[in-house]
């Protein structure tokens, strides 16, 4: 049996299972309320691993339609399916990245 692999994206992947689950909108009334509480608890590791993910999250989806953009933002977790590229980079650019 092969070990459990590691998500290539871990931190990003924790954040959108963590903060932007099916019920989110119970917690937070947006998906920036939600990074705004992860920013506000995180540790300096956590939100730096976050702003790394993203980084390059965002670099391997540079050139591809958007519809590839959410089906590969679907695969790292989370529930949010933001309705445009300049909402998804709306929402990462709180990390001052």
């Amino acid at each position: 049996m092969s070990p459990a692999r590691k998500p290539p994206l871990p931190h990003l992947a924790a954040f959108l299972s963590g903060y932007l689950h099916e019920d989110f909108l119970l917690d937070h009334d947006t998906p920036a309320q939600a990074l705004a509480e992860f920013l506000k608890v995180a540790t300096a590791a956590e939100r730096r691993g976050l702003a790394k993910d993203w980084r390059t999250f965002k670099a391997s989806m540079e050139s591809q339609p958007w519809p590839a953009v959410r089906t590969a933002l679907a695969a790292v977790g989370g529930a949010w399916r933001p309705r445009s590229r300049a909402a998804l980079d709306r929402l990462f650019s709180m990390l001052d990245v």
